[in-house]
């Protein structure tokens, strides 16, 4: 696929997207959060989306003595880049993947991925350090071209994709595009863990490793030191390295997977107790919106029961949370959240 087919399967002008190409890097705005971890990282979002960045934007422009006009056609131009980005992806989901891959794929979740783990004696997490900020334009561009695409067409993807030569965090085509980039990595490490009787699997940048064999300190030593040259030029987080063993619980993207996939059961207390507080004492931590604490709490239970359906008890306080109208409350009471209830 030329880069001519390309426009043609996501129906736009080439012309169009040779021109968003051209301009891309100035369609961003980046802003820093904090990590819990330390640090920060930094995310992107289209100038369409972002009215203090348009502002900020406007200003600049009035001092070189420009006009709106440059703004708006930037604007235009940022919301056109999106609707290319939402069309690139349908494209990049097409390609086949690995089935050791879980992450930004249809009809696969964090429970799909964590039951491959369930009932074994071992479960090794690993996570790989800055994943979106170390896939680069090239990579994409190399393995699209593995994937049949011509020259043409895999440069254009590859950059009309790319922010300063790498995956910008916050764009909707960068989980597809980190996928098919990081395809050959996981091919190896998938055929290093299954010759050593491990089960592997990926969730973006969550790497889980599970086995029924015995799991030393030497032999964990052993896979991080050859993975990681399999692995580079991407990196293994030294500090988010986790050993579980027979005797402990067993957690896969938060869950628990020593019988079954599950919330963790003080997590489920947790979300109960502030339901509860909610509906029934009418209170909430301090500084919150009632109206947004209901759609934080809804979303919480809601995250309990697309991992277990089919406990009752959640069902019903769902409904009961559902029903429960906060503009009938007339006084609310502050309620201490520690940090961890506030995640």
């Amino acid at each position: 696929m030329n880069a001519e087919a390309v426009a043609l399967e996501i129906q736009e002008p080439l012309k169009k997207l040779t021109y968003l190409e051209k301009i891309r890097n100035r369609l961003y705005v980046e802003y820093y959060i904090s990590k819990r971890s330390g640090g920060k990282r930094e995310i992107c979002v289209y100038l369409c989306d972002s009215k203090e960045a348009q502002a900020r934007l406007k200003n600049k422009l009035r001092t070189l003595k420009k006009n709106d006009a440059e703004l708006e056609k930037l604007v235009r131009a940022a919301q056109e880049l999106k609707t290319v980005h939402r069309k690139l992806k349908e494209l990049l989901d097409r390609i086949p993947l690995p089935d050791c891959v879980f992450g930004f794929r249809k009809n696969e979740s964090i429970v799909t991925c964590a039951r491959k783990h369930v009932g074994k004696k071992y479960v090794i997490s690993l996570d790989i350090k800055d994943f979106f900020p170390s896939v680069t334009s090239d990579m994409v561009l190399r393995q699209l071209k593995r994937e049949g695409f011509e020259d043409t067409g895999a440069w254009l993807i590859a950059r009309l994709v790319a922010f300063k030569g790498v995956l910008p965090q916050g764009a909707i085509t960068s989980p597809a595009a980190s996928n098919v980039a990081f395809k050959p990595y996981d091919e190896k490490l998938q055929k290093y863990f299954e010759e050593r009787g491990f089960v592997y699997t990926r969730y973006a940048d969550d790497v889980t490793v599970s086995t029924d064999q015995e799991v030393t300190d030497e032999m964990i030593q052993q896979i991080v030191e050859e993975t990681s040259q399999i692995i580079a030029p991407f990196k293994w987080n030294a500090k988010k390295i986790k050993i579980y063993g027979p005797n402990e619980p067993h957690y896969v993207l938060g869950l628990i997977v020593n019988a079954k996939p599950n919330v963790p059961k003080q997590k489920r207390r947790l979300i109960r107790a502030m339901v509860h507080n909610f509906v029934r004492k009418h209170a909430l931590p301090q500084g919150e919106d009632p109206i947004r604490y209901k759609r934080k709490l809804m979303g919480k239970l809601a995250y309990c029961l697309f991992v277990n359906p089919h406990i009752e008890s959640l069902l019903e306080l769902y409904e009961e949370l559902r029903k429960f109208d906060p503009n009938r409350v007339s006084e609310w009471k502050s309620l201490y959240v520690s940090e961890e209830e506030g995640e």
